[in-house]
């Protein structure tokens, strides 16, 4: 499915465009609500992954192969995406895309570090923290002055 989707950030930009283009053709026929659109974007997905995995079992041959250890931390790792995608409309309802995209671009690779050091131990030595922290400071530091670049109003 990599090969389809491919691994670029653009992606996330276009999850929104038709949304923001509904909302901004102003002519009130769709919903200003981002979770309105949260089935029919996910429905896709499930259409796609499932047209796929079909193309994969007749090109097996109707004997596909699937590791069985990693079939439950598939499923949880798509309900983690489905809540953070889900997150991702509410925060451009609020924020704006100008806004939301940075963060939501920024913060993954922060997280994904952390795991490296705390829990992976791929991250070593003394030189590596210190190069890391700062890039991580640097990130935060841009993420949290985007984020405060807008006004909110609830």
């Amino acid at each position: 499915m990599i090969v389809f989707e491919g691994d670029i950030p653009e992606k996330e930009a276009l999850n929104d465009t038709p949304k923001e283009f509904d909302e901004d053709e102003d002519q009130g026929i769709g919903s200003k609500d981002g979770l309105d659109y949260v089935f029919s974007h996910y429905f896709g997905i499930f259409l796609t992954s499932t047209a796929l995995f079909l193309g994969y079992c007749i090109y097996k041959r109707n004997d596909p192969w699937i590791n069985p250890q990693i079939v439950l931390p598939g499923y949880v790792s798509g309900l983690f995406w489905g809540i953070a995608q889900s997150s991702f409309f509410v925060a451009n309802d609020n924020l704006s895309q100008a806004v939301s995209f940075p963060i939501i671009t920024m913060l993954p690779g922060c997280i994904a570090s952390a795991w490296s050091i705390l829990y992976f131990r791929e991250i070593t030595g003394h030189r590596n923290f210190i190069i890391l922290a700062v890039a991580m400071t640097i990130t935060l530091c841009g993420a949290a002055m985007v984020g405060l670049s807008k006004t909110l109003s609830f």
